[in-house]
């Protein structure tokens, strides 16, 4: 009985991956985040701190497409930070700079506008990985922190040669949870115990049509 389920699933969804489109190539976005969290010391002291970076967004992806209308998006790649804002202040060159790893998964909804021009909107959900290790005075300072968001975009696609298509777009996401900690000579130092923010990460992206 199982062995025929299968069988019935496998006939009636070859014939719509088999007919499926879609794109794959690179993205370049700048994401812009705002913040307000609160950092808990190792002496139980807190601190709130509101704040803004800018970073630029490099990743490989693509929208695979079941139908007409529905599909699914999937990204990988790295945000390098080139800009923080810490409180009232201006923005300034981060101390610390290092890349972050991010994915991300989403289901896709289009409009064929053409052939050549679609519209696109989707929902999902995103996750960012950072680490880092600075050494001070012969004691080690590690950052490590995770988040995981709720991840929404909107884009544009038009053909400007055969096979090739150009994006523009943008993605939104809300952080639902986050954690991070901050170790000094192996001993916790800080860690963050609330953390509210959104980040909208514009972008460029060219791509193979298949």
């Amino acid at each position: 009985m199982k062995r025929r389920l299968a069988l019935i699933l496998i006939t009636l969804t070859l014939p719509g991956l088999l007919m499926a489109d879609g794109w794959i190539g690179g993205k370049l976005g700048v994401g812009i985040s705002t913040y307000d969290k609160d950092i808990k010391y190792h002496n139980n002291a807190l601190t709130k701190v509101t704040g803004s970076d800018i970073s630029i967004d490099v990743s490989g992806g693509g929208e695979h497409y079941f139908s007409d209308v529905f599909g699914i998006g999937y990204e990988l790649g790295a945000g390098y930070p080139v800009a923080r804002k810490t409180g009232e202040g201006g923005y300034s060159w981060p101390q610390v700079r290092n890349m972050n790893l991010a994915a991300a998964l989403t289901a896709q909804f289009r409009w064929k506008i053409s052939d050549s021009f679609q519209l696109a909107a989707g929902a999902g959900a995103s996750l960012d990985l950072e680490s880092t290790g600075i050494d001070i005075g012969g004691g080690a300072i590690i950052a490590d922190s995770c988040q995981v968001a709720i991840r929404a975009n909107l884009s544009m696609g038009f053909n400007v040669a055969q096979n090739v298509r150009l994006t523009l777009g943008s993605d939104f996401d809300v952080p639902v949870y986050t954690y991070s900690k901050v170790t000094q000579g192996g001993r916790l130092n800080q860690e963050i115990t609330d953390y509210k923010g959104f980040i909208a990460t514009p972008y460029i992206a060219v791509a193979y049509t298949y």
